[in-house]
């Protein structure tokens, strides 16, 4: 059976009439022509330059200039020579749930041609959305009102944490793990439209998530079990006896600060954020009124139970599965 000739198309701005070279790629049933300048791929890609200096690469020639068929999408084609040229759009985009898939054409090809400062570009706006270490969580949080949450405002997690994954992004696919952990799943039905769902006042695309995705989601909610269940809760510096060196008022002598500690803890999904106020907390009535040493301690061991989560984040991000860790 014969198949129909590709119609051949010129794209309608990247079609350059002092263009010195042209990519072509497929597109269904059509052939898209990009005529564009040698020096200016060269000048963003080392792997460009390279390519373009051997004939090898060029299989044919087009109204007089040499082609160079491409394994790559026409959108993602597109998508590089407008960052290329100055003509994207895409850091207007930042703003937008689906940020992490309207840049994800570029983001494949700048990775892909090294293309290192768009990718830069790209990694640094990612980093103003999401918080990438625990200190910028902490400042976002700050910036938020009283009945916000970090992660209520963070768009869509599951498109980060997938973008991160692909790219290699361990930081943003932390912060966006923690972020889906923070989620009920079982509301993730409750919107309308296509595949994107409105969870708990979120759009959360949880139809993204590979199986990979929902091990190391899994792995996340046990860590936060483990700090709930096993070390904070039981942990005996949290005992205090109303001692007179304590500026902390009691009721009774036998009242733990470990039971306050659990009620934060299962008030909220959220546990990074609700021990970051609980500590606050202690320290800020420590210095108004000079708690006992006990409170002191706690406060402190909040700190390393914040800090230890994290790193256990990073290290899920990073693919290094190893046992539970316990925290110290």
């Amino acid at each position: 059976m014969d198949h129909p000739s590709p119609i051949v198309e010129k794209h309608p701005r990247l079609y350059l009439p002092d263009g010195n070279f042209v990519l072509s790629a497929n597109q269904d049933v059509r052939i898209i022509l990009f005529r564009v300048h040698k020096s200016i791929c060269a000048l963003h890609s080392e792997i460009f330059e390279g390519m373009l200096a051997h004939d090898t690469y060029i299989a044919e020639t087009y109204e007089e200039a040499p082609v160079v068929e491409m394994p790559d999408t026409a959108e993602q084609i597109e998508a590089m020579l407008e960052a290329m040229y100055g003509l994207s759009e895409w850091k207007f985009a930042s703003q937008e749930p689906d940020f992490p898939t309207l840049v994800e054409n570029l983001m494949a090809m700048v990775t892909k041609y090294e293309i290192k400062p768009i990718r830069q570009d790209i990694i640094e706006v990612t980093n103003l959305i999401w918080p990438a270490t625990l200190e910028k969580w902490d400042k976002f949080q700050e910036s938020l009102n009283p009945h916000e949450n970090s992660w209520e405002t963070i768009s869509d997690p599951a498109a980060a944490a997938v973008f991160a994954r692909r790219f290699d992004l361990p930081e943003l696919r932390a912060v966006a793990l923690h972020s889906l952990s923070c989620l009920d799943a079982r509301a993730q039905w409750q919107g309308q439209g296509g595949d994107r769902n409105w969870c708990n006042g979120r759009r959360v695309r949880w139809d993204l998530l590979s199986r990979d995705d929902f091990r190391d989601l899994s792995c996340v909610q046990e860590y936060k079990r483990d700090l709930r269940l096993k070390e904070v809760v039981e942990h005996e510096d949290y005992r205090c006896h109303a001692q007179p060196s304590c500026g902390q008022s009691h009721k009774n002598d036998d009242l733990f600060e470990a039971d306050k500690l659990t009620s934060v803890l299962w008030r909220s999904n959220d546990i990074l954020t609700s021990l970051g106020l609980y500590q606050i907390e202690l320290e800020n009535r420590y210095e108004g009124s000079g708690l006992c040493e006990f409170h002191w301690k706690a406060a402190k061991f909040v700190a390393r139970n914040r800090e230890s989560y994290w790193e256990s984040l990073l290290r899920i991000a990073r693919g290094e599965m190893e046992p539970l860790r316990t925290f110290l």
